[in-house]
């Protein structure tokens, strides 16, 4: 059930930037692949709750083009892009034991990314 409510997760959030990154008529664009660890998807989705944007997801009919929506947005990809995002992930791998690549240097769990 939590793989399963992850990987929808996930899925909401990819759909959501990819729909955010087109133009006005929301262009069709291809999902990227993405091969994402354990640790990678929790921090993505704690971050994609951090930023706003879950709420849009309970929503009937979001308002996808709206300040607030778009100030969510902004937030999320502000996030995924900072320090906080990277130490999610290794808190994450240490808590389960997966080892993690970060900025293209791999790093051993529990390591503190060294």
């Amino acid at each position: 059930m939590l793989k399963q409510t992850i990987a929808a997760a996930t899925l909401a959030v990819i759909a959501t930037v990819t729909l955010a990154q087109g133009d006005a008529r929301f262009t069709r664009q291809a999902a990227p692949e993405v091969a994402a660890t354990r640790a990678e998807v929790l921090a993505d989705l704690e971050i994609y709750r951090l930023s706003g944007l879950e709420r849009y997801d309970r929503l009937e009919s979001p308002d996808f083009g709206s300040p607030a929506y778009r100030a969510a947005l902004k937030r999320y990809q502000d996030l995924r892009n900072s320090p906080k995002y990277a130490e999610l992930v290794r808190t994450n791998a240490s808590r389960l034991g997966e080892r993690v690549e970060l900025a293209g240097q791999a790093a051993p769990s529990g390591s503190g990314g060294q």
